[in-house]
C-alpha cells in the first residue's frame, strides 16, 4: 500500500503547481470551485448572463494574480470568493454606468424628436402626442421614433443601442399604457392605436 500524503502537503503541492501556471492544475481548480463560486456570483448579480461573464473574469483574474495568493491568509475557496465578489460589484457598477449613458442618449433623442416633429402636418397626432408625454421615458422615446418618425423596429434598436427584443417589449408596454390612458380618461372615441397589444 502506498503511503498517503497529509492533506496540507497535497494542498501545498497543488498551490505550488498553480503558481507555476500549470494549465491542468487550473482546470482542476475550476472544476473544484466553479459551481460554488457561480452560486455566490448569481446571488450578487441576479442575472445568469452577467454571472457567467463574472465567473470567467474571476478565474482569469485568479490565473493572472495567483502569485499574490498567500495560503496563510485565506483558503483557495475564500480567495476566489473575494475575487468573485469584487468582480461582481465592478460589473454591476459598469452596467449601471452603461445604462446611465443610455439615459443621456435618450435625453438627446427626446430633444431631437421634440424639435423635429411638426404638429401642423399631423393634426390627428396631437392628442396621441399628449398621451405619450404621460409615459415613462423609455416607452416615450420608442413610441415617438416608431409612430412619429417612421423608424422600423430594427432602426429604433440600432439608434438607441438596444436589443430588438427590448425595443419590442418596451413598445408593447408603452402601447398598453396608452390604452389604459385612453380608457381611464374616456378619450377612446375615434382614436385608434395602430398596434395589437394582446
Amino acid at each position: 500500500m502506498l503511503p498517503t500524503l497529509p492533506v496540507k502537503a497535497i494542498e501545498h503541492d497543488f498551490i505550488a503547481r498553480l503558481k507555476l501556471k500549470c494549465p491542468i492544475t487550473f482546470g482542476i481548480l475550476y472544476k473544484r470551485y466553479s459551481k460554488n463560486v457561480y452560486k455566490r456570483i448569481i446571488f450578487i448579480t441576479k442575472n445568469k448572463q452577467t454571472a457567467e461573464d463574472v465567473l470567467q473574469k474571476t478565474f482569469t483574474k485568479a490565473w493572472c494574480s495567483i502569485q499574490a495568493y498567500e495560503p496563510c491568509k485565506a483558503s483557495l475557496y475564500t480567495w476566489l470568493i473575494i475575487i468573485a465578489k469584487r468582480t461582481s460589484l465592478d460589473e454591476l457598477r459598469y452596467i449601471d454606468y452603461r445604462n446611465s449613458m443610455k439615459c443621456e442618449n435618450l435625453e438627446e433623442c427626446l430633444d431631437l424628436i421634440d424639435h423635429s416633429y411638426n404638429y401642423e402636418l399631423y393634426p390627428d397626432g396631437i392628442g396621441v402626442q399628449k398621451a405619450i408625454q404621460q409615459l415613462k421615458r423609455e416607452h416615450k422615446i420608442i413610441l415617438s421614433l416608431v409612430y412619429f418618425q417612421g423608424y422600423t423596429l430594427l432602426q429604433t434598436a440600432s439608434t438607441l443601442h438596444l436589443p430588438l427584443g427590448t425595443v419590442k417589449s418596451r413598445l408593447r408596454a408603452g402601447l398598453k399604457k396608452l390604452r389604459l390612458y385612453y380608457y381611464t380618461d374616456e378619450l377612446q372615441s375615434g382614436i385608434y392605436v395602430p398596434y395589437s397589444v394582446e
